[in-house]
């Protein structure tokens, strides 16, 4: 079962880096706009049935923090390594307060 949960998380958060990827580069070019935005939907709605199916087998809230906390993560690595996106000493403070917020979530849980 754990397992298990692994791997559907590591797809989520794939699937999440994927789909932000095809908006950011949506949002660069008109001509591209549509079939990202369709790539991009494609990739995050599919990515929520993975959801559900933790929600199954994992306690509501840790499943949605490990998913939408780690995600929001990867996003912003990703995108800011392949855009050349700098953050600020105060964001990256944020992000940290953030992976921080995803482990007190999930280690506290019972």
């Amino acid at each position: 079962e754990m397992l298990k949960n692994i791997l559907l998380l590591v797809v989520f958060w794939a699937m999440q880096v994927i789909a932000g990827y095809f908006f950011k580069l949506g949002g660069t070019a008109p001509g591209r706009w549509v079939p990202c935005f369709l790539a991009g939907n494609a990739f995050g709605l599919t990515s929520t049935w993975l959801l559900m199916l933790l929600y199954k087998s994992m306690n509501i809230n840790v499943a949605l923090g490990l998913c939408t906390g780690v995600a929001f993560m990867l996003s912003q690595i990703t995108l800011g390594v392949i855009f050349h996106s700098v953050l600020s000493p105060m964001q990256i403070a944020g992000a940290i307060a953030t992976i921080a917020g995803v482990f007190l979530l999930s280690f506290g849980a019972k």
